[in-house]
């Protein structure tokens, strides 16, 4: 028996302006699908601070925080989540062109 599971998908700021995320729709598309709780936070073309992060995070409350992390300038708010999120006991995935790490 499958516990249903809440996962958070991230699209960190970046400094390349507002893009939709493609790739983490069709995911929580999939995911939902298997029947889990899923719910997709796009930070694109936005300043993000930290108290705000913690709060969607909280808010949520998911068992997986998955991010789309692009190259460049945005791995850094990319770490400020990570390292919030897991400050708050989730387990933390990072996908995207470059990386599959958990």
């Amino acid at each position: 028996m499958n516990k249903t599971k809440k996962i958070l998908l991230i699209a960190p700021a970046t400094e390349f302006g507002a893009y939709p995320p493609l790739g983490l729709i069709s995911i929580a598309s999939f995911i939902k699908e298997k029947g889990h709780d899923v719910k997709v936070i796009d930070y694109s073309g936005e300043d993000i601070e930290e108290l705000k992060v913690k709060k969607d995070i909280e808010n949520f409350n998911p068992d997986i925080v998955a991010l789309g992390v692009l190259t460049g300038p945005g791995i850094k708010r990319a770490v400020m989540v990570s390292k919030i999120a897991k400050s708050l006991g989730k387990y933390v995935i990072w996908g995207g062109p470059s990386y599959n790490t958990a």
